[in-house]
């Protein structure tokens, strides 16, 4: 069934909606900034997502080819989401309002081999 979720950072100052279904696929990525950050997203097409709140307290991380664009807030640190290399929007399920979540389905994605990994999988939108 087709849900607004809401989700915010720790602190509340950066919050956003996501247009998505209730039961959400969950990617675990091994790679080396989702192991360290605790990153575990969904992704969405980018018309899905809208910040509502606190744009202007995200600052943006980028590394190696610096075509993802990795946020969080400037306040309390929190990833609530970012912009995966492989386009859409990637949302942290741990920054999500739980109330509209009626199922998460859990997928291990090999981010240490990012290149073979993506090719065939279903975790770009």
């Amino acid at each position: 069934m087709a849900v607004s979720h809401k989700g915010s950072c720790h602190c509340e100052t950066v919050k956003y909606t996501v247009l998505g279904e209730d039961t959400i696929e969950v990617w675990r990525c091994n790679c080396s900034i989702c192991t360290k950050k605790g990153i575990q997203c969904f992704t969405v097409e980018p018309d899905k997502f809208k910040i509502i709140q606190g744009e202007d307290s995200l600052s943006i991380y980028t590394y190696n080819t610096h075509i993802a664009k990795h946020t969080f807030c400037k306040v309390c640190g929190c990833v609530p989401f970012y912009y995966p290399r492989s386009g859409g929007v990637g949302i942290s399920i741990q920054c999500l309002d739980q109330s509209t979540v009626e199922k998460v389905i859990w997928h291990d994605f090999d981010g240490e081999n990012w290149e073979e990994s993506i090719k065939g999988s279903s975790v770009s939108k």
